[in-house]
């Protein structure tokens, strides 16, 4: 029976997949040997660069009519296991809030889709964020808000 050493970071399932841990690049040397003691072997590199990724790949919100410029909508950040350096984001600062840029009008607009987006120094992850402006937070037309978001990101999602 063959020891398996007690530093390896990565399993092989019996399904073919490698699981791993927090390092990029792995090197497999594989060897096969048949009963007439003849053998070969190869060794493979695996490079591993996971984008950063979001919890969720897509977020609704609803945000009252007239909220002034600066209201804070939610907060967003991605995670990158691999590259664990920092990661850059488009529309929000490096601690992920999303903020409103102007006051809300939903005469004017009722609604915002965004991609945000979190960048390593060589990949980016995305997500996209859903923003229903809504005249009234409570009753039936907040249940309306949260009904088209919903729509919105369900939408979405099939293309």
């Amino acid at each position: 029976m063959t020891q398996i050493p007690t530093d390896v970071t990565f399993a092989i399932s019996s399904a073919g997949t490698v699981a791993y841990a927090t390092t990029s690049v792995y090197t497999f040397v594989i060897t096969a040997a048949d009963d007439a003691s003849g053998s070969g072997s190869a060794t493979v590199t695996l490079s591993i660069n996971d984008q950063p990724a979001f919890a969720a790949t897509q977020y609704g919100y609803t945000i009252a009519d007239a909220a002034a410029a600066g209201t804070t909508l939610a907060t967003h950040t991605a995670t990158d296991v691999v590259n664990s350096g920092p990661l850059t984001y488009s529309l929000v600062n490096t601690s992920g809030v999303i903020t409103t840029a102007n006051a809300m009008a939903a005469s004017t607009t009722g609604g915002y889709s965004l991609v945000l987006e979190a960048a390593d120094a060589t990949l980016t992850g995305t997500t996209t964020i859903w923003i229903v402006v809504t005249s009234c937070s409570s009753g039936a037309a907040g249940i309306l808000a949260g009904v088209m978001t919903l729509l919105m990101a369900m939408t979405a999602a099939l293309y």
